[in-house]
């Protein structure tokens, strides 16, 4: 999020209220450059490798994102058969 508050401040040239908008959202202190970034993920064989970037933002395809699909989805099918009893 901090990464994309700071393309969108990048891209807003100076614009006031975007200014404002994403102040609401992000403290302007907390904006990062992706340049300035590196992302490494752990895989589970111990392999540490670093996250590629798309359009400046990290990759949602990684290890951790994955892992949290799958929960999602398990959680939905939990919800389905809860909604099912009521």
């Amino acid at each position: 999020m901090a990464i994309k508050a700071n393309q969108i401040f990048e891209l807003s040239q100076g614009n006031e209220n975007i200014k404002k908008q994403l102040s609401k959202i992000i403290p302007e202190t907390s904006y990062v450059k992706s340049s300035d970034l590196n992302i490494y993920e752990i895989k589970d064989n111990g392999i540490a490798s670093k996250l590629k970037f798309v359009r400046g933002l990290p990759s949602d395809n990684n290890f951790l994102n994955n892992l949290l699909a799958e929960t999602n989805n398990v959680f939905n099918d939990l919800l389905d058969i809860e909604q099912c009893q009521a």
